[in-house]
């Protein structure tokens, strides 16, 4: 699993999503019924921007949400470049980079659910990436849910697509 191109690929995705929202879709609500769009998106760009900060990127601050994310994803990208970046310590964490970011992915992907949701667009997931992440949010799901990250998880049916499964276990119920 290459945890740069899946990292990438959410942030592509999220992206998509981001550009889609309208003026007056901002304040509508999202299945994070503490957060509308703004803040969703706001603790999205908020979130990567630590990860930035963690090895040393600063990314500009733009008070447009979706023109701030169009500048600060190509610096994004340059994280990967670094060498070793992936097996160094995050600060203040028990975590390296790469399990960082892939928590990250996992929770930038969830967001752009939500996020597609809440302004009615395309809600599906980059199928390889929901595939990817499937099996460490099966893991994690408990630890996850019992800090209060994640909602608690769904039953759905086991024939249920890798999206529907990946959303359930992450407090999400995409069948609606």
């Amino acid at each position: 699993m290459d945890v740069a191109a899946l990292y990438i690929a959410a942030v592509d995705r999220f992206g998509v999503a981001l550009s889609a929202v309208k003026p007056e879709q901002w304040d509508a609500p999202t299945p994070c019924t503490e957060w509308d769009v703004r803040a969703l998106v706001d603790h999205v760009i908020n979130n990567h921007r630590r990860l930035a900060a963690m090895v040393s990127i600063t990314l500009p601050e733009n008070s447009d949400p979706v023109t701030g994310w169009h500048d600060l994803t190509p610096m994004l990208r340059e994280i990967w470049d670094i060498p070793g970046v992936l097996d160094r310590q995050a600060p203040n964490s028990q975590l390296t980079i790469g399990k960082y970011a892939l928590m990250m992915t996992t929770d930038t992907t969830a967001h752009t659910w939500d996020l597609a949701r809440a302004i009615g667009v395309d809600e599906n997931l980059d199928e390889q990436l929901v595939t990817a992440l499937l099996p460490g949010a099966q893991q994690t799901q408990p630890m996850l849910a019992a800090a209060g990250l994640v909602g608690p998880g769904i039953d759905v049916p086991p024939h249920s697509s890798p999206q529907i499964h990946l959303l359930a276990l992450l407090g999400r119920d995409a069948r609606r």
